[in-house]
């Protein structure tokens, strides 16, 4: 049985490591000859991944370059004592607690540190796992390794020793692979740095050896290069240009790439980019956000977005990341279990052009978008779910008093509720019929300092918001007719700030905070979501309004709704290093751009 030039292979790899960081291979090194990937559900090329024949390395030099077990069959590398960068597929992602890492003492005995939340670089396979604090008595790796600021192509002519635990050796004819969990390392030396396209996607690729030979397999998921200057580059294993006993295949039989090292994903905007990402990552909060896998016809990650994910925190699921289709099916996911709402929820969101959507989410988890008008070429084109989030039931909630003729639950909803979480107001539910736009009065302990504006999904996918006032008063503000309003009006992802810290954001290019009795521009972490506060407006032209601290920059871009003027929707642009531009209609976004209720997850 030969193997496709397709197995084993991720969307990933990541930039360069000083001192010490991991490869992003595919693979658990075990001895069998195939195998698949529990966290994308892309095949896995297994017994082919591996060292070699190599030079076993002694204890003494696992724990200098902070080499670590992750659980039964991938390696991993510290980044600090206390966090570790693998595979991406490594990761069991509903249970990240039940993990198990693993490290030599000097004796050889090993210590063990549970996981605590893990964090996805990008949509690259690599992530980051914070680990629990350890028994007494442990003896963990104090290592600590800085991101290094050398390019891809500064290592072609270098040697680069990768270390792993695969299977090290051929068994005999017809068995495949042994050896399994000896740590090894080889030496080879980067001939190339070439571009190349595999599943339509493009790469550029650092190589050794010649196309069309093998030059060698090498280590598990998550093992890792140094350079001759002890810098280390994140690379990626594939599983081409061998059958399944790990034997080469010559290049005339349609396999030339072999020589690969690592793959350089280009949905990233630059190295540097994720070198910030993971030097901040280190003392920042974060949460783990599980892959969601998307439904047939659907494709992840489009222009340079992260992979869709959900976390949950406190009874709230919050969503992340952009999916595209050429299709015409709008069930794009099933939420997995214990991320399913208590009833039928309706969340804003944003599609092509900055277009309003929304999911429709139902209790089995299945989740469709719905763009607004029917449109549905805006929802093929782009659609993200950055900034979108929900209560998974009313636990903690308190049930609004409703006025003037609103009712409750319209369309199976729930009814309108709001709980307080970390100094965060969040609503639920839906409401309908009222005779007026005012629905009702936030209680005491709920109510903004100031008036603050925040959009919320109304029929049909029409644009709305909700007015808040500092004595609570609420109205409800149609973007095209008080019957949308009417017809439905769901609270499901909205949510506003009161209390606690922030970081006041400086605006910049003319824009100036506080127009029409708002409060000033700020963000704050709210355990690994990064949430906006405040309204800006500007007269001039240019739509970067902002750069954010380093510590709550996303890995890749991001894209979350915002209010614009009279309720027109825009969205805030955010990149990797940072810079953050408004789009939308632009005399809109000068009128009024309210940052109340925009988020995403780091």
């Amino acid at each position: 049985m030969l193997r496709s030039n397709k197995m084993g292979v991720g969307r990933v790899v990541l930039g360069l490591v000083s001192g010490l960081g991991a490869l992003a291979a595919l693979g658990c090194g075990v001895d069998t000859g195939e195998g698949s990937d529990s966290a994308s559900g892309e095949a896995v090329a297994k017994a082919t991944d591996a060292i070699i024949g190599g030079t076993t390395i002694s204890v003494a030099t696992r724990r200098s370059l902070g080499l670590i077990d992750v659980g039964s069959g991938c390696s991993g590398a510290l980044m600090s004592p206390d966090w570790v960068l693998t595979a991406a597929h490594c990761v069991s992602w509903t249970s990240v607690t039940s993990m198990v890492f693993r490290a030599p003492r000097t004796d050889g005995t090993m210590d063990s540190r549970s996981g605590s939340y893990a964090v996805r670089v990008g949509s690259a396979d690599m992530a980051m796992i914070r680990l629990q604090a350890g028994a007494a008595g442990n003896q963990w790796p104090n290592v600590s390794h800085a991101v290094t600021t050398a390019t891809e192509s500064s290592w072609v002519g270098q040697n680069l020793t990768c270390y792993g635990r695969g299977n090290t050796a051929y068994d005999s004819d017809g068995v495949g692979v042994t050896g399994f969990g000896i740590w090894k390392s080889l030496t080879k030396n980067i001939v190339s740095l070439y571009s190349d396209t595999l599943d339509g996607d493009a790469y550029r690729v650092l190589a050794v050896g010649t196309p069309g030979t093998q030059v060698y397999s090498w280590g598990d998921s998550g093992s890792n290069c140094i350079s001759s200057t002890g810098q280390v580059v994140a690379v990626e294993t594939r599983g081409d240009c061998t059958d399944w006993q790990g034997r080469g295949l010559a290049g005339d039989q349609g396999c030339n790439q072999f020589n690969v090292i690592s793959q350089l994903d280009n949905y990233l905007r630059a190295t540097a980019d994720f070198r910030s990402y993971m030097t901040e990552a280190l003392s920042r909060t974060s949460t783990t956000f599980q892959p969601l896998t998307l439904a047939s016809g659907w494709d992840s990650a489009p222009f340079t977005t992260n992979l869709p994910g959900a976390s949950l925190t406190s009874g709230v699921v919050t969503l992340r990341g952009a999916l595209a289709t050429s299709g015409t099916s709008t069930f794009a996911f099933n939420l997995p279990f214990g991320l399913r709402p208590s009833s039928e929820v309706y969340v804003p969101i944003n599609l092509c052009n900055a277009s309003k959507g929304r999911l429709h989410i139902t209790t089995a988890g299945d989740t469709y978008v719905e763009a607004e008008g029917g449109t549905w070429s805006n929802a093929q084109c782009f659609t993200s779910l950055d900034g979108a989030s929900f209560a998974v039931n009313n636990s903690g909630y308190t049930n609004l008093g409703l006025l003037n003729g609103w009712v409750n639950s319209p369309y199976s909803t729930r009814p309108a509720a709001i709980r307080l979480i970390n100094n965060v107001v969040h609503f639920e539910g839906a409401i309908n019929a009222g005779t007026i736009s005012a629905p009702f009065t936030l209680p005491f302990g709920y109510r903004p300092s100031t008036d603050v504006y925040v959009p919320v999904d109304l029929c049909g996918s029409t644009k709305g918001r909700l007015l808040i006032q500092s004595n609570g008063a609420v109205d409800i503000q149609a973007f095209s007719s008080f019957s949308d309003a009417q017809c439905f009006t769901s609270l499901e992802g909205a949510w506003f700030h009161i209390g606690g810290s922030y970081t006041t954001l400086s605006l910049q290019n003319g824009w100036s905070g506080s127009p029409y009795s708002t409060r000033p521009p700020a963000v704050f972490n709210d355990g690994g979501v990064i949430r906006f506060r405040g309204a800006m407006a500007t007269s001039g032209t240019n739509v970067l309004s902002f750069t954010l601290p380093a510590s709550m920059r996303p890995a890749t871009e991001v894209y979350s709704p915002v209010d614009l003027c009279g309720s027109e929707k825009g969205r805030l642009h955010i990149f990797p290093d940072g810079t953050t531009y408004v789009d939308g209609p632009l005399s809109s976004a000068q009128c009024f751009t309210s940052l109340e209720g925009a988020s995403f997850g780091i």
